[in-house]
């Protein structure tokens, strides 16, 4: 009875770590995608632009498509930004779970043996 409750707990505990892990991954990806959608807004907003700008010398869009293009690229760069201070954190938390497991480990565990 009890090998039962241990293999329902251990099975619970992994998929617990499953979700988490999937939750994780799936955010971070929709990160990436939302970076790459606001550069490419933005890399749209400055041919927009360049194109008016070479039908017409005067056209009163110009101004409107200037700003969109300082809005559409100040906000890709927020993003980018965001992602890498995100990464930064991870791989800082990483590095710190690195080091606890490897104090955790007992100095004979973790050196290798010698072979004779």
């Amino acid at each position: 009875m009890s090998g039962g409750l241990i293999a329902l707990v251990l099975a619970s505990i992994t998929g617990l770590l499953a979700v988490f892990l999937w939750l994780g991954q799936t955010s971070q990806v929709n990160s990436v995608a939302d970076v790459q959608r606001a550069e490419q807004r933005c890399q749209q907003a400055r041919f927009d632009l360049r194109f008016d700008s070479t039908l017409s010398a005067s056209n009163p869009q110009s101004q409107s498509d200037a700003e969109r293009v300082q809005h559409d690229c100040a906000e890709a760069k927020r993003l980018r930004a965001a992602q890498r201070a995100a990464a930064a954190s991870e791989a800082a938390q990483m590095k710190q779970l690195q080091q606890s497991l490897s104090n955790s480990l007992p100095p004979a565990a973790s050196q290798p043996k010698e072979q004779k």
